[in-house]
């Protein structure tokens, strides 16, 4: 009922999401596939995008809290990226714009998928999924070393139309913090912690997924496939049978498979979708345990990707990017998945019990 009633926003925002991701892959790949500046310095401009496309979610966040109108900055986000696009002859300028209106764009996708059916991962998961074909084809489109400013404008201004006309969910922010009680806050702060440390293991993996049968065009699609299908069903699954036992069992099963995915495609991609399952349920727990702090909530998830991300950025690709090191801090990231999750299990018994007592007094 809640896809039937918000087809039109999940939609909207799912395709936008990957416009915006398909737009900055693009910039951000073309000035070194089109021989604009030299490989050393195309990488410190990557470096600079995703820093500031991943790291300033979380103030932008705190801002959208405060602000409300989350609308406005997925229109803001994309209107940014395409000026971007528009300065493409001046590198470091279109690398700043694009960083900062991915960021964002991000925020206020993030806060509006979370509001949908609050405190289920099914819609966020589905309208973060795109983000990763949008990736694909803004790669593609790179290596064409053509940069379709028209297309690209008419698409963006299309849907910043439809992001404004759509109509998006408004939640009382503040009214859902004072339902928390502070009894628990330190255990959620516990609990979220444990999940970001998750969500930091998975931007290493992420990032240092070295398959070497990646360089074939129709499995690269295939896996991009696989890590669209595991955000967009992780959720799904998660709701229906439980978001500890779905993401636990996902990733425990995720890492055999990844490690023989080195030497069998399949395996590798299957063990990728199953890795990508945990994605939107580790959002909405962070949510859940950060009540009233949606866009900063959703900001902190993608800082830890970053700094997950790091070491491969600063040159350690070598280190991390074999099977051993991968089967290693995949455990890590289960452990503290699997903690995390019960923690933010513990504080909704609690807040429900506190409930039920005050109804019983009544």
């Amino acid at each position: 009922m809640v896809f039937k009633e918000n087809a039109a926003l999940i939609s909207t925002y799912c395709v936008a999401h990957a416009f915006v991701d398909a737009i900055c892959a693009l910039v951000a790949l073309y000035f070194v596939k089109a021989g604009v500046i030299d490989l050393a310095t195309g990488a410190l401009l990557i470096l600079t995008y995703n820093i500031l496309a991943f790291a300033l979610q979380a103030p932008i966040g705190f801002v959208c809290d405060r602000i409300g109108n989350a609308k406005l900055f997925a229109v803001g986000g994309v209107a940014l990226v395409l000026l971007g696009m528009g300065s493409y002859q001046i590198p470091i300028l279109a690398i700043l714009l694009i960083g900062a209106g991915n960021a964002i764009f991000h925020v206020g996708l993030g806060v509006v998928s979370l509001s949908v059916d609050p405190k289920k991962a099914a819609v966020p998961g589905i309208m973060v999924s795109t983000g990763a074909l949008g990736l694909l084809v803004g790669g593609l489109i790179a290596a064409t070393k053509q940069v379709p400013l028209i297309e690209a404008f008419l698409i963006g201004i299309i849907i910043c139309v439809a992001l404004f006309y759509v109509k998006a969910p408004q939640l009382d922010l503040k009214k859902e913090k004072a339902e928390r009680k502070i009894g628990v806050k330190e255990i959620a702060i516990v609990g979220a912690l444990l999940l970001l440390i998750s969500i930091c293991v998975r931007g290493l993996v992420g990032m240092a997924l070295a398959f070497p049968w990646k360089a074939d065009m129709t499995l690269l699609i295939t896996l991009t496939i696989g890590v669209v299908l595991g955000k967009a069903l992780g959720g799904i699954i998660g709701d229906k049978f439980g978001w500890l036992k779905v993401a636990v069992i996902a990733l425990v099963l995720s890492i055999p498979l990844i490690y023989l995915g080195w030497a069998n495609s399949a395996l590798g991609i299957i063990g990728v979708f199953l890795f990508n399952m945990t994605m939107p349920i580790t959002l909405v727990a962070i949510s859940n345990l950060l009540p009233g702090r949606k866009g900063f909530a959703f900001g902190l998830t993608t800082l830890a990707l970053v700094i997950g991300a790091l070491p491969v950025f600063l040159g350690a690709k070598g280190i991390v990017s074999t099977a051993d090191f991968v089967l290693m801090v995949s455990i890590v990231s289960a452990t503290a998945l699997a903690i995390g999750l019960i923690l933010h299990n513990n504080v909704f018994a609690k807040v429900k019990s506190t409930k039920n007592n005050k109804s019983k007094r009544k």
